[in-house]
């Protein structure tokens, strides 16, 4: 109980929840295929002057579930669609996965294509529990969401 009165204060410090002190760190994966929007979302995000963010970048989708056990983020950023993957096929894997199951994970895409009926299948499974973003927000929603999402799953900033 205390604990949890403890986490309730830490979390109440920063009443915008937009911003986070220098000195707590957000874990980020960023999950993507594609090696030059890694990058630039790596570098925009550590770049924020008034938020720490720590992000790891991992392009081989399969390679996800051992990532996130890797670094423990605080939350996970998913790009929808990786062939020969797709971001519910990596969603599914890392919920079904011991110790990962209640990462928070946003996805980031950059369109509403049309999905397999095997991925909507997925995507229905997992239906309220995902949020998404578009990648032409702008870096401020991305940042925010991020948070918004990381404290939704229980991270106060105290990592």
């Amino acid at each position: 109980m205390a604990a949890e009165a403890l986490r309730f204060d830490l979390c109440s410090l920063n009443p915008d929840k937009t911003t986070l002190h220098m000195n707590k760190k957000l874990r980020v994966l960023y999950i993507d295929d594609e090696q030059h929007v890694l990058d630039s979302t790596k570098i925009m995000l550590e770049s924020f002057r008034d938020t720490h963010f720590e992000v790891a970048v991992e392009q081989d989708a399969k390679q996800a579930v051992p990532r996130a056990r890797e670094i423990e983020p605080h939350v996970v950023l998913l790009d929808m669609y990786m062939p020969p993957s797709s971001g519910a096929e990596v969603a599914a894997e890392l919920r079904a996965t011991r110790g990962l199951e209640q990462i928070p994970i946003l996805l980031y895409t950059i369109s509403e294509r049309i999905l397999t009926s095997k991925e909507l299948a997925m995507w229905n499974g997992l239906a309220g529990q995902l949020p998404c973003l578009m990648k032409d927000s702008t870096p401020i929603e991305l940042k925010k969401k991020l948070i918004e999402v990381a404290r939704a799953g229980g991270w106060c900033g105290n990592s």
